[in-house]
């Protein structure tokens, strides 16, 4: 990761942890560690990168370790359903569904982010894992089209405009029912989700036929001209909405101005910085640091997501099955996209490394790659 990328990181980690202190001042009553979790996340692994000896390197198996173990305290509500006298094996179901989901998640995370340093790829699991996880995510990202996302209303109605985006509601400037609501920052929000919406539909479906065309074969997907955009909009979409939602729930911030303010911030800076890293990979194919970068900043952000779908589901819940759909959807989704990405990078690694151009033709004198720089 260049420099630039890990200064980056590093402000990012030092913005929220201060946004983390101005909700703690202000409700430490009911304080969620999901936001101090996340800082310290994503602190470790600057610190990492900086203690790296190698500037151009990634952080140590340790950094990385230290910065994963940190989101299992993301699992905090499963403790405290522990601690409620009423707890019963119903009300701790769900609790256990979802954190076993996001072990999953963080496992699959893990093993994604030291494969993209293989010199050799590992297909026989991937010809039934990346098909599997783009049909059964665009078909929940499909279903999020008829189940309600914001309050009764299906992603058709927000399709069809008759309705915004749910944050466009519920914000860090806009609390739901009680409190202040900062009007300035409302149009700011209003968009975005929208255009992800459509973007992440579209995409879905361009991914779907690009499949099927392939006849489900991820080799010939992957040798497909069709495949860096549509996979590099899920991927963003994905990154867009899980960071949307992340900052939707601290809507108590909008009576801490600054911290609000300073959260918004990061709403934009997030997804932003992802478009960086990832959309040079249009053109930059073989670099898959971006692909390791990418991944690292969406991790705590997913992970976060995914603890909050017991809240969309069940008895109790808040109805929004749509939304948490999407969110499933999305992130399967985006991990295959991620995969296919690096398969791609790595076979034209493998052709440069031969002595052939990436447009087929031959290298008189390419006897030896250029060295590729980690993330």
């Amino acid at each position: 990761m260049n420099l630039a990328s890990r200064v980056f990181l590093f402000a990012y980690a030092v913005a929220m942890a201060a946004v983390a202190a101005g909700y703690f001042t202000q409700y430490s009553h009911s304080f969620w560690p999901d936001t101090a979790v996340t800082a310290f996340f994503y602190f470790i692994l600057a610190v990492g990168y900086a203690a790296s000896r190698d500037r151009e390197r990634a952080p140590t198996p340790v950094w990385l370790a230290i910065a994963f173990l940190s989101l299992l305290l993301l699992a905090t509500p499963l403790l405290e359903a522990f601690s409620q006298d009423r707890a019963g094996l119903e009300e701790l179901r769900p609790f256990f569904m979802v954190t076993t989901g996001v072990l999953a998640y963080l496992v699959l995370a893990v093993f994604m982010l030291r494969d993209f340093r293989l010199k050799e790829a590992r297909y026989r699991l991937r010809r039934i894992l990346v098909p599997a996880a783009l049909v059964g995510g665009a078909s929940l990202a499909f279903s999020s089209l008829f189940l309600a996302i914001n309050d009764k209303y299906t992603g058709w109605n927000i399709l069809l405009r008759k309705v915004n985006w749910i944050t466009a509601y519920i914000n860090v400037g806009a609390p739901p029912i009680f409190g202040e609501k900062i009007e300035w920052l409302q149009p700011i929000y209003a968009p975005g989700g929208y255009i992800t919406y459509v973007l992440a539909m579209l995409a879905t479906v361009a991914i779907l036929l690009w499949l099927f065309a392939g006849r489900m074969s991820i080799d010939r997907s992957r040798d497909s001209s069709l495949l860096t955009l549509p996979a590099v909009i899920i991927c963003l979409a994905a990154l867009w909405v899980t960071t949307d939602i992340f900052w939707g729930w601290h809507y108590e911030l909008s009576d801490t101005r600054w911290a609000a303010v300073l959260a918004t911030v990061l709403w934009l800076a997030g997804p932003l910085f992802g478009a960086v890293v990832l959309v040079p990979l249009l053109w930059k194919r073989r670099e898959t640091w971006r692909l390791r970068a990418f991944l690292l900043l969406q991790v705590p952000l997913a992970a976060f997501n995914l603890m909050q779908l017991v809240a969309y589901f069940g008895r109790d819940s808040l109805k929004l099955e749509g939304l948490g759909t999407l969110i499933i959807g999305l992130q399967l989704e985006s991990l295959a996209c991620l995969d296919l990405l690096a398969l791609r990078a790595k076979k034209d690694l493998a052709l440069v490394n031969s002595g052939v151009n990436t447009s087929g033709g031959e290298g008189r004198h390419s006897h030896k790659a250029p060295k590729e720089r980690s993330a």
